[in-house]
Parts: structure tokens; C-alpha cells; sequence
């Protein structure tokens, strides 16, 4: 299974999944620009910020990984245990200074 999501100007394309790695893609070439690795399993969710700078993903090993957007911009900025079960779900605020996340734990954080 996968789960994507675009970019805020819809000409990129996150997927992530099974392979544990964050894919972008390029939407109107279909060509895959980079990825993005760090989760020990399986990703579940996966967010751009609003201004289209920085990606999360989140899945099974129950922690949110946050990068700089862009191929050249490949190391992690940010990483945090978040849930006590799977992250199913992440969400940027509007203005891009929360990312919410919801877990098969029953808790939004």
C-alpha cells in the first residue's frame, strides 16, 4: 500500500510506504526526483508544509521524521517518538508551524 500527497503548488508528488523511503515526484514528467529514508518500517502518513519547504512522514515505528524539501536538502532535520501505536495521520497547520499527528493509539498530538 501507498499513500501520497501533492505539493502545495501540485507539481510534486510524496509517496510512501512498504519501502520505509519517501518518494518525490515530479507530477508533470511522472519522473522521481529523490527520496527521502530514515523509518525502520513501514510509512503510514506523509505531509508537505504549507509553504512546500519541509515533508513528515510517520508510520509504524510510531515516530515522525521531518526533512527539507528539495533533492539536494537529503538530511533529516527532525525526529521524534510520537505515539504509542502506529502515526496514521499527519496534518500541517495552515501557517506551517504545527504538524498534528493522529495514531492508532487514539491521541492527535
Amino acid at each position: 500500500m501507498t499513500w501520497a500527497e501533492f505539493s502545495p503548488d501540485s507539481k510534486l508528488l510524496a509517496t510512501t510506504g512498504a519501502d520505509r523511503s519517501v518518494k518525490v515526484w515530479n507530477v508533470e514528467a511522472g519522473k522521481l526526483l529523490y527520496t527521502l529514508s530514515e523509518a525502520t518500517d513501514w510509512n503510514y502518513a506523509v505531509a508537505w508544509s504549507p509553504d512546500g519547504r519541509h515533508l513528515a512522514a510517520a508510520g509504524v515505528d510510531k515516530s515522525i521524521r521531518v526533512w527539507p524539501a528539495g533533492p539536494t536538502k537529503k538530511r533529516l532535520e527532525h525526529s521524534v517518538f510520537a505515539h504509542e501505536g502506529p502515526v496514521i495521520r499527519l496534518v500541517y497547520s495552515s501557517d506551517g508551524k504545527t504538524l498534528y499527528s493522529l495514531g492508532e493509539d487514539r491521541v492527535v498530538k
